[in-house]
């Protein structure tokens, strides 16, 4: 049931991704996506609430947002 949901999960973040490069951005996509999908789905098996995989699905997305808000030659100099 869990992995089932994490790859429904996963699958439907590929709606976004540019169909040319589809492959390609998948590959690299995919495998984080379908992590979190198995923390989600078993955060909502294991409390029995929804609640607490909406507040952890909030907070990767805002990470996600802060990472791309890192200007890309402040990340140059620390790589």
């Amino acid at each position: 049931m869990i992995l089932g949901t994490a790859l429904v999960f996963s699958s439907i973040h590929l709606l976004g991704l540019d169909p040319d490069r589809l492959f390609a951005s998948a590959a690299v996509v995919l495998p984080p996506i379908f992590i979190l999908g198995v923390v989600l789905a078993w955060a909502t098996v294991r409390s029995g609430r929804l609640g607490p995989a909406i507040f952890l699905h909030s907070g990767y997305n805002l990470l996600a947002a802060l990472v791309l808000l890192v200007p890309p030659d402040l990340l140059e100099r620390l790589g």
